[in-house]
């Protein structure tokens, strides 16, 4: 063990453990895409919400094999995230 760090710490490093892990759901998929709305109160909702290369209804929690992270699709298409 390493001089300084804990038991903890050292079993942590080693298994990569993440306590706030990025999860691949549609929401932050590069193929999402929807449409925000203003409804009758003023308030802006999300519509429309689609994947783009399945071309189907998806949501934002849902997740399939084509996921990849917003900037992963960006970078392979030389352009700039929106966000």
């Amino acid at each position: 063990m390493k001089r300084g760090m804990s038991r903890q710490k050292l079993a942590r490093k080693e298994q990569k453990y993440v306590s706030s892990p990025v999860l691949p759901l549609c929401e932050n998929c590069g193929h999402y895409r929807s449409v925000q709305v203003e409804n009758d109160w003023g308030e802006v909702e999300e519509k429309k919400r689609r994947c783009a290369k399945g071309d189907f209804a998806v949501k934002r929690h849902g997740n399939c094999a084509a996921h990849v992270f917003r900037a992963e699709v960006f970078e392979t298409e030389g352009t700039e995230s929106p966000e």
